[in-house]
C-alpha cells in the first residue's frame, strides 16, 4: 500500500479547497483525524491492491488482518466488485498497462498538488486512459461527473491526446446509477480544469502570504465557505463559518405551522448540519478526554453495556467443561455469508456462484426522503383515506354479491 496522500493541495481534498480557498493555510498545522471508517478503507484499497498484483479474488483474504484491520466477507465481496471491473478494463484491449496506487505530484499551478490514484489502466492503441477509484463507504455516494478527485487525478496523469474516461466504483453504497459510474471527460474540460486549479492554489496562497505577513485568522473568516465539501475539513468543527449558519438556523423568525418553504430552508442543510454536530461533538469529546475543561460539561462513566466474557473463548471453554457444559451447550452454529461461502465454489464441484445467486438477495432498506432531482422512482404510499376507500369497495362488492 503506498504513503497516504501529503500534498498541500491534495486531489481527495480538492473539493474543499477550490471551494473554500482559506481553509488550506488555516488547517495546514493542525492534527491529522483518523477514523475506523478510514482505516477500514485503508484495508480495503489494499485487499484490492494485492488482488490485481498477485491475480487472486478477495475472497481468500477473508479472515485475515491487512493494514490493521480483519477482512470481512462484507469487504471482500465489495473489493471483488473493483477487482472484477479492472479486470474487465485490461482486457478490452491487448495494450493495457495497469498502474495501481500510483503516487504523482507537480507543482506547475503554483504549489504542490497530487495525488495517488487507485487504478489506472491506459491503452496506447486506443489512446485511452481509464482512471478507477474505488469507495468503500456506505453512507454519502459519490458522483463521478464533474467530480474535482477524479478531474485531478486525469488532470495529473493523462496526456495528450488521450480520451480520459473517469470511474467511481462503489459497491456498498446506492446511487440511482449503480455501484459503478462512468463518465468520460469532455474535450478540454481538463484544461478548464487546469485553471480551477491554478485559481484556487494562488487564492489560497494569497491568504496564506496575508497570515505570514503577520496579519491574524479572523481576518480570513470573510473568505471561509460552507457546503457539503466541508465534510472532512479540519477545521469544520470549529470554523467561525459553520458556527455563524448554525446560530442562523436557530434563530430564524418565528414560522407559522405549515409554513412549509421556511421548513425546508433548514431541512434542505440537514447533511451538512449533521456533520457540523457530529464534528462539534468529537471535538470536545477529544478534548475532556484529555484533561481538558469544556464550560458547562463533564465527563461520566457509560452506562453499563452487556455481560462478557472476562477470558478469551478457550479458557472460558475450559472451564465450562468442569462444570459439565460442553462446547455444543455453550455456541451456536451460524450460517455463513453468501460472499465467504462462494470461496468453497473452488472446492465443492456441485457448488456455483450461480447456483449460489439462486439462495441470496439483497433485502431493501428504510425508506429515504430525498430531493426530487434523485434518480429513484418516487414510492407510491398509500394515506389512510385509500385504506378505507379499498375496504368500502370491498364491501360494496359483498352487498352486491349477498
Amino acid at each position: 500500500m503506498s504513503t497516504p496522500d501529503h500534498s498541500r493541495f491534495s486531489a481527495s481534498a480538492a473539493a474543499q479547497w477550490l471551494a473554500c480557498p482559506a481553509s488550506v493555510p488555516l488547517t495546514e498545522n493542525l492534527p491529522e483525524d483518523s477514523s475506523e471508517f478510514a482505516s477500514e478503507g485503508t484495508a480495503a484499497h489494499a485487499v484490492a491492491e494485492s488482488c490485481l498484483m498477485l491475480d487472486s479474488d478477495a475472497v481468500e483474504f477473508v479472515g485475515h488482518v491487512v493494514e490493521g484491520q480483519t477482512v470481512t466477507a462484507e469487504t471482500a465481496e465489495a473489493v471483488q466488485v473493483f477487482v472484477d471491473l479492472v479486470r474487465e478494463i485490461m482486457a478490452e484491449n491487448s495494450d493495457s498497462v495497469l498502474s495501481l496506487e500510483r503516487r504523482i505530484e507537480t507543482d506547475e499551478y503554483g504549489d504542490t498538488f497530487g495525488g495517488t490514484v487507485d487504478a489506472t489502466v491506459v491503452s496506447e492503441a486506443a489512446k485511452r486512459r481509464t482512471v478507477l477509484d474505488y469507495k468503500h463507504g456506505v453512507g454519502i455516494a459519490v458522483d463521478v461527473e464533474e467530480n474535482t478527485q477524479l478531474l485531478s487525478y486525469g488532470l495529473l496523469t493523462a496526456e495528450p491526446g488521450e480520451t480520459v474516461e473517469l470511474i467511481i466504483c462503489q459497491p456498498r453504497g446506492f446511487h440511482p446509477d449503480g455501484s459503478i459510474r462512468r463518465w468520460t471527460v469532455p474535450e478540454n474540460r481538463l484544461a478548464l480544469f487546469a485553471e480551477q486549479v491554478r485559481n484556487g492554489i494562488t487564492a489560497s496562497s494569497d491568504l496564506a502570504a496575508k497570515l505570514a505577513s503577520g496579519e491574524t485568522p479572523d481576518t480570513l473568516i470573510d473568505e471561509l465557505k460552507t457546503g457539503s465539501h466541508c465534510r472532512f475539513c479540519k477545521l469544520l468543527a470549529t470554523c467561525p463559518a459553520q458556527l455563524a449558519r448554525a446560530k442562523h438556523a436557530r434563530t430564524v423568525d418565528y414560522v407559522p405551522p405549515g409554513n412549509m418553504a421556511a421548513v425546508l430552508e433548514v431541512f434542505e442543510q440537514r447533511a451538512e448540519i449533521k456533520q457540523h454536530l457530529a464534528a462539534m461533538e468529537k471535538h470536545l469529546y477529544g478534548l475532556a478526554s484529555g484533561g481538558g475543561v469544556v464550560p458547562g460539561h463533564k465527563l461520566v462513566a457509560a452506562t453499563a453495556r452487556n455481560r462478557a466474557w472476562l477470558d478469551d473463548e478457550a479458557e472460558t471453554m475450559r472451564r465450562l467443561r468442569s462444570w459439565g457444559v460442553g462446547k455444543r451447550d455453550a455456541t451456536e452454529p451460524k450460517l455463513k455469508s453468501p460472499a465467504a461461502m462462494e470461496k468453497l465454489c473452488k472446492v465443492k464441484p456441485k457448488l456455483t456462484t450461480e447456483r449460489l445467486s439462486m439462495l441470496w438477495h439483497k433485502p431493501a432498506g428504510q425508506p429515504q426522503l430525498v430531493p426530487e432531482s434523485d434518480g429513484r422512482p418516487a414510492l407510491i404510499v398509500s394515506t389512510p383515506e385509500d385504506d378505507f376507500s379499498d375496504v368500502a369497495e370491498a364491501s360494496a362488492v359483498d352487498d352486491l354479491l349477498s
